[in-house]
């Protein structure tokens, strides 16, 4: 399923994923337009090496972990 939203979503611009639970973020790197990225409250513990792809990138929101 992340393999078809990514075609879909391809000009995306912004993403917020705040508060949620997903735990991996590899579709991140087909998301070549994304400015805006919020990462905030997620389950991650550290960025994701995707993020490092991503050129267009303008503003990542801290993480920090959901209680």
């Amino acid at each position: 399923m992340i393999y078809y939203l990514n075609l879909e979503l391809i000009n995306l611009e912004e993403l917020y994923l705040r508060n949620n639970e997903l735990q991996s973020f590899s579709f991140l790197a087909s998301l070549t337009k994304l400015k805006i990225l919020d990462l905030f409250s997620t389950k991650i513990q550290k960025i994701p090496t995707e993020v490092f792809q991503l050129k267009q990138l303008v503003l990542l929101r801290p993480l920090e972990k959901m209680d």
